[in-house]
């Protein structure tokens, strides 16, 4: 005997409230596991956040690590400061010409702490602090350049010390510092709206928030509980550091994560409410209307629950399904509309990471990406890698006499002169406060002098202007270069270091010039192949 179905549930009515009851059905386990997914996406989200503001923060420490060593070798490596320093400990003399010829070179070294300290541990320069100078104790019999953390009042204090001598002869030790304390993690969370703050044996003893100061924190299990709140917590392990030296953390309120979460539950929620309402009445006009229209909404339908956003024409046709199908296509325009906005946001949010807000060009992380890329393509075309360091000449003084806002508009104006003289193939970079990179692949030696003298005569010609008054100032410019065949190890510090050189012989001759790295002119010269001078 043959089964059949019965008439009833060969009702056209009966099969689409099945199916629909099925569609609503689906809708709530699809929204059910979207806001499980969600949950769980947004707790990884929020601890790649942290991570990725810790990469950011430990980035900046090697910065200031890297420019720390920088400053104690300027230092160390001044010939009248060494000088100075032999008059002052073989022959006895006073002091004070060795601290007035300190404080006229180096004043501008930005860092909190710096000392000049004999072999006999006599201070020469700098203010006495002997509870630092215990601390450092180890260093001061160190022979060789080191750079350490200690541990300070309100956190770290980032130390680099490089030993003095003159002729062969060793004269004391030069040291500057870096404090990583209360100061430095408020800017931390201003920066990145991330809590911050030292921990040491389960206890906190500096923080962005003073809230936080002396809460006790599990360190097995990382939970943080202040008397108001919860965090979400995640280390950032420094370098060099020991075990009974603060700790270095990064906070997030669980309260902010438990409301995105509560704000997502209420969308899923309405967005459940309005899909049974949607569904409901779908149901209800194809009941009304089963026609070729249902067929068109349902190919679309396909297509987005395949991923696709397909364009639909809206129709004139009368009938609740056409008048359905409009809305669907309305619905999915601005969907796409939206997809764009994000694709735009995204893309923006790209630029900015690898841009300087200021001046709209490259910044030093960017550069850490993109020379690999140059030394390829230099290895590839057997060309040669030429960079400019320059330097505003006497910026603190603009800022010392128009202000803050007239030396962010100097910089911005500059930033404009660099670009309109670069070329297509130049990378143009911001890498300190008032210190700029050109990158480019170089034809000859006297192209780049040229290029880089060209730059300096537009900029002392075009004066920038703020409150009707002309700013005049003037750049110095250090220019290196380097080849396919020592293109190995770390060539970024290479080339740097050698346009440093170059920028500060221009400094040391009286500024608003430019000055070519010998060694890299005479590695050029001596490699065959190599560029012209002419």
């Amino acid at each position: 005997m043959s089964l059949t179905m019965p008439s009833f549930f060969l009702s056209y009515r009966v099969r689409l409230v099945v199916y629909s009851s099925l569609l609503i059905l689906f809708l709530i386990t699809i929204t059910v596991y979207s806001y499980h997914y969600v949950h769980k996406l947004i707790r990884t989200e929020v601890d790649e956040h942290i991570r990725r503001i810790a990469d950011i923060s430990h980035t900046r420490i090697k910065d200031m690590h890297l420019a720390l060593q920088g400053y104690t070798e300027i230092v160390r490596d001044d010939l009248r400061l060494q000088e100075y320093m032999f008059v002052v400990t073989a022959i006895g003399s006073e002091k004070q010409p060795l601290q007035e010829l300190f404080q006229r070179h180096f004043a501008w070294i930005p860092t909190d702490r710096k000392m000049i300290i004999a072999d006999n541990g006599t201070l020469l320069v700098g203010k006495q602090d002997k509870v630092f100078l215990q601390k450092i104790t180890h260093l001061l019999r160190a022979d060789a350049p080191q750079t350490v953390y200690i541990e300070a009042d309100d956190g770290l204090e980032l130390v680099s010390m490089a030993p003095i001598s003159y002729r062969d002869s060793s004269l004391g030790k030069v040291i500057v510092t870096r404090r990583l304390g209360k100061q430095w993690l408020e800017t931390q969370h201003k920066d990145t709206g991330v809590m911050s703050f030292y921990e040491k044996d389960g206890r906190i003893v500096a923080s962005c928030s003073s809230s936080l100061l002396n809460t006790k924190m599990d360190i097995t299990t990382t939970k943080l509980i202040s008397s108001t709140d919860s965090y979400h917590t995640y280390q950032l392990v420094l370098p060099n550091t020991t075990t009974d030296m603060p700790r270095l953390w990064f906070a997030l309120k669980d309260t902010d994560i438990n409301a995105r979460l509560n704000q997502h539950q209420r969308t899923i929620l309405v967005l459940v409410i309005t899909g049974i309402a949607a569904i409901s009445l779908f149901g209800l006009l194809l009941i009304r209307n089963f026609t070729k229209p249902l067929t068109q909404l349902m190919n679309m339908t396909r297509e987005i629950a395949a991923g696709k956003l397909p364009q639909q024409e809206i129709t004139y046709a009368h009938g609740e399904i056409a008048a359905l199908a409009n809305q669907f296509a309305d619905m999915v325009k601005a969907l796409a509309e939206q997809q764009r906005e994000i694709e735009q946001v995204h893309a923006a949010l790209e630029k900015s990471a690898i841009t300087d807000m200021l001046t709209g060009l490259y910044n030093r992380r960017y550069l850490q990406v993109i020379f690999p890329k140059l030394i390829a393509q230099a290895k590839r075309d057997n060309s040669h890698l030429a960079a400019i360091l320059i330097d505003i000449d006497h910026f603190k003084r603009i800022n010392d006499t128009h202000g803050h806002v007239a030396g962010d508009l100097c910089l911005a104006h500059f930033s404009d002169e660099l670009k309109k003289h670069s070329r297509a193939n130049d990378y143009l970079f911001r890498i300190g406060g008032e210190e700029f990179l050109i990158l480019a692949i170089a034809d000859e030696i006297s192209g780049m002098q040229n290029y880089a003298e060209k730059l300096r005569q537009s900029i002392e010609s075009t004066p920038a202007s703020h409150n009707q008054q002309l700013i005049h100032f003037t750049i110095s410019c250090g220019v290196s270069f380097d080849t396919p065949l020592s293109l190995e190890g770390d060539t970024l510090t290479h080339i740097l270091s050698r346009a440093d050189r170059a920028l500060y012989k221009a400094k040391e001759k009286g500024r608003n010039q430019v000055q070519i790295d010998e060694d890299s002119v005479a590695l050029l010269r001596t490699l065959p192949g190599t560029i012209s001078s002419h």
